[in-house]
């Protein structure tokens, strides 16, 4: 074993010392550092430096070093988190001032003059944002779709925007998404279409009558309202409950609400298909300026043959398609 000691390198016993210094080297290791600097006075001098505590100019140049190191690290991470942020900023900007983007029909107030084969088309933004930019046309087979395009935000203020479009066919219809425009010759107001769109075949489908009545801004004359169905026997029946106290402004009477009665329920009836008779039923409180009327409950039924006569033709004929549905509308004077 002495012979094997006596014969390690000079380097060999340079890879041990440090583990030697540390007290972590096995007993034959130290063995060997051990006989190896009892016969090597250069082995013995590097042994000895090793053990000499360092000095405190040595231990602050370490400290030094790794505060620096710190620093550029900090500097690093700081710079990576602006330099995110500024790149998620600038994304930001750009989605919602630059990049343009399809506006829904529903945010655009729409109106169409037809000339020949020319469309010409005025678009009103509804809201302060999204702000409209451009309207694109596409054709087939006759039937213009109408696209708005635009931003998502901006600070232009500008809310109506006009085109052209020129056809060499005859254009039959003009829509945008599920919403039509333009039909057989006749202006469509949105209004008309929305509506139009909740058409059903049967008054015995609550949701879809909701839908309905909602859609023709009955909930926002009348407020809360409940239904009582009648699908036994003919004529079908609905009969809408009007659960708050109406009350004329100055100047007008039952007969105003009653008015209102009449073209809803042409309307109702030109949508629903086997719908014959609308009943509304509500409480009235008579002029808004007497207090002391705390209401009556009454009835008030349009009739099938009551709603075609108003109507001046068969509302089930004008309810066929959107284009006689906006004839009805406009004879009514419901949607303005």
């Amino acid at each position: 074993m002495n012979e094997n000691i006596n014969n390690l390198s000079c380097e060999i016993v340079e890879d041990l010392m440090p583990l030697y210094v540390d007290g972590i080297a096995g007993e034959e290791s130290c063995r060997a550092v051990e006989g190896h600097v009892s016969n090597c006075e250069h082995c013995r001098q590097t042994l000895a430096r090793m053990k000499r505590p360092m000095p405190d100019e040595d231990i602050g140049s370490e400290i030094d070093i790794f505060k620096k190191v710190r620093r550029r690290n900090r500097r690093a991470i700081t710079l990576g988190i602006v330099g995110a942020a500024a790149v998620i900023l600038g994304v930001l900007i750009f989605e919602l001032f630059v990049a343009t983007v399809d506006i829904d029909s529903d945010k655009v107030y729409c109106r169409i003059q037809e000339d020949g084969n020319t469309l010409k088309v005025t678009a009103h933004s509804l809201y302060d944002n999204p702000v409209l930019t451009d309207i694109v046309f596409e054709e087939k087979d006759g039937v213009v779709e109408v696209k708005f395009k635009g931003h998502r935000m901006g600070f232009s203020g500008i809310k109506d925007i006009k085109s052209e479009y020129s056809s060499s066919e005859t254009i039959i219809r003009v829509c945008s998404g599920d919403l039509n425009l333009w039909d057989s010759g006749i202006y469509i107001s949105q209004y008309a279409s929305k509506v139009f769109a909740t058409r059903h075949d049967f008054v015995g489908d609550p949701s879809a009558n909701a839908k309905t009545a909602e859609a023709l801004g009955i909930y926002d004359n009348f407020g809360d309202l409940t239904y009582e169905l009648q699908t036994e026997t003919e004529p079908y029946g609905m009969t809408i409950v009007i659960n708050t106290t109406l009350c004329a402004a100055p100047g007008e009477d039952i007969s105003t609400f009653e008015k209102m009665f009449i073209k809803y329920s042409c309307a109702l009836m030109a949508l629903i298909g086997n719908l014959e008779e609308v009943t509304f039923r509500f409480n009235y409180g008579g002029s808004i300026t007497d207090s002391s009327n705390k209401g009556d409950t009454k009835e008030f039924v349009v009739p099938l043959s009551s709603a075609d006569k108003h109507a001046g033709g068969s509302v089930k004929e004008l309810g066929r398609d959107c284009a006689d549905f906006q004839r009805l509308l406009n004879k009514l004077e419901l949607g303005y």
